[in-house]
């Protein structure tokens, strides 16, 4: 007779489903992050590049990483930073990836170099699949005790209202192509963790349907005692 190794037929059938999620998993598109820059001009307490020193990445080599990424058949790329706005070849960057067969480009930015109309023309018309907005408070002081800037909010809040207007208007004249998805970012700590409704509803009022909520990642500035009391939560 066999021996009973202890593990009963729902059991293995259980084991096989995981092991086909993770294979599936692993099969799915890679992606490839690029840190454009170490500069920011928010001063976020939880930032986890904050101890970087902030200087912008070389261009010649940013570009050579994104060719040898694309050569090997990666066709999602995130552009981050710092803020990957005050880079002063962003636009030039994901034209370039556009070029080389990136399907998917996406930037996160505090939006405040988007208040100025015409820069947030140059980066919509650039190439982005998607661009995503870190807001941290629902209002001015809110923001301000996360981001760490006083006039942060009303700058990311104009730059935001460019966007969806810049993004409406092109929907209007492309007459229903495709256009750049947009949407707001939160890092949910325990100074904003309780006005999540509240920037839900900011997003809303400002006409983005995308709200995406992230939890801080141990590096830099950010420290467990900025993280909310999951008890509490």
């Amino acid at each position: 007779s066999q021996p009973d190794m202890g593990v009963s037929p729902t059991q293995l059938l259980a084991f096989r489903a995981a092991f086909a999620e993770r294979l599936a998993l692993s099969r799915a598109p890679q992606k490839v992050i690029v840190n454009v820059t170490y500069s920011c001009n928010n001063h976020c307490t939880f930032c986890a590049v904050g101890t970087r020193t902030p200087v912008h990445g070389n261009l010649e080599q940013q570009r050579a990483f994104l060719a040898q990424y694309r050569a090997q058949g990666v066709r999602l790329l995130d552009l981050d930073g710092g803020e990957p706005t005050l880079h002063p070849a962003l636009v030039p960057l994901v034209q370039h990836a556009r070029a080389l067969g990136y399907e998917r480009i996406h930037v996160t930015t505090n939006g405040r170099l988007l208040a100025c109309e015409d820069y947030t023309r140059r980066l919509l018309a650039s190439g982005l699949s998607s661009l995503l907005f870190s807001v941290h408070g629902a209002d001015a002081r809110a923001h301000a005790r996360q981001g760490g800037v006083t006039e942060a909010f009303e700058e990311t809040v104009s730059g935001i209202r460019n966007a969806v207007r810049g993004v409406s208007e092109s929907r209007h004249r492309l007459a229903g192509g495709s256009s750049v998805e947009l949407g707001m970012n939160v890092t949910i700590t325990k100074g904003n963790h309780r006005e999540l409704p509240a920037l839900a509803q900011l997003a809303w009022d400002l006409g983005l349907s995308w709200l995406n909520l992230q939890f801080l990642t141990p590096f830099g500035r950010a420290t467990k005692r900025l993280a909310p009391d999951k008890a509490a939560a």
